[in-house]
């Protein structure tokens, strides 16, 4: 499905049902958007994965602008402030209200710029494998650790010195492994990366983001989650990002044996974890009506 936002066509998916009968009355269900990572990923690094959810929520999975099935869009409005605004956008035109926002990677800061910008509109956050913003001592330290000093190297070469020799030293060497579950060869095939705006927006804005106040400002509950053998956006990451946020408001979850990917996450029990989140009580998922 596709709908228009601002200047472009985002496409968009659902799975599950929002209205659930219930006894005399019908039962709403939290509306759960998921935002992926990269940026220049797609709707597809969610599925199949994570459709199990779909059994306790709506799920509405969007390929922003640039990415995948989505219109490309003018390459200047690749930007978080554009990204976070499209989703405000995307709600009003579907009449979403209060949808609890799941983004993972770069889509997690989507998604806290977006519960900061409009603090009274999501009813909670899923915060993955993401952080305040790219912590390069801390990735350099963590590809160090885990995966050798010559890993290390090539990720301290293109963020010292981004070109297009280093990118693609990086591509090749770092980014295989982000993960410890890899992509079947039909996943691969399925899936509609943007390189280019993967590298015009790892070579400049993504060097400068900084979430430290937009955290502090949010108003939901947020649920952050981590692999602990992370090497691009490692536990520290989060831990700085949960201390960010207002007090009360977070709680943090480090999956053992899970790195950088949806489907290490899932294979560490992370439904488990969203699913919960989801159908908190005694209010209703998330304080929503259960009407």
């Amino acid at each position: 499905m596709r709908i228009q936002v601002d200047d472009v066509s985002l496409f968009f998916d659902v799975a599950g049902s929002g209205l659930v009968a219930e006894g005399p009355s019908m039962r709403q269900r939290p509306i759960v958007l998921f935002i992926p990572g990269g940026p220049g990923q797609e709707m597809s690094v969610f599925k199949p994965a994570f459709e199990p959810l779909a059994e306790v929520a709506q799920l509405v999975y969007i390929d922003p602008r640039g990415c995948g099935r989505s219109d490309r869009g003018d390459p200047d409005r690749w930007t978080l402030t554009t990204w976070t605004d499209d989703l405000a956008r995307f709600c009003d035109a579907l009449e979403i209200d209060h949808p609890v926002i799941i983004g993972t990677s770069f889509g997690g800061m989507v998604a806290l710029s977006f519960a900061a910008a409009y603090p009274d509109r999501p009813a909670g956050l899923v915060l993955a494998m993401t952080g305040l913003g790219m912590r390069p001592g801390l990735a350099s330290a963590a590809f160090g650790r885990l995966h050798g000093e010559a890993v290390r190297e090539v990720f301290d070469r293109y963020w010292q010195n981004p070109n297009r020799k280093t990118f693609r030293d990086y591509v090749r060497v770092c980014l295989p492994l982000y993960a410890r579950i890899h992509a079947s060869p039909d996943e691969l095939s399925r899936s509609h990366l943007n390189v280019e705006l993967m590298e015009r927006f790892w070579s400049g804005p993504m060097r400068s983001i900084d979430l430290r106040d937009a955290a502090s400002r949010i108003r939901c509950p947020a649920l952050v989650i981590v692999g602990e053998l992370d090497p691009i956006l490692p536990p520290a990451a989060s831990e700085e990002l949960l201390a960010a946020l207002p007090p009360g408001t977070g709680r943090l979850h480090v999956l053992p044996g899970a790195a950088h990917s949806g489907r290490d996450l899932v294979a560490a029990g992370a439904l488990d974890i969203v699913r919960e989140f989801l159908l908190e009580e005694p209010a209703g998922p998330l304080g929503l009506p259960t009407r």
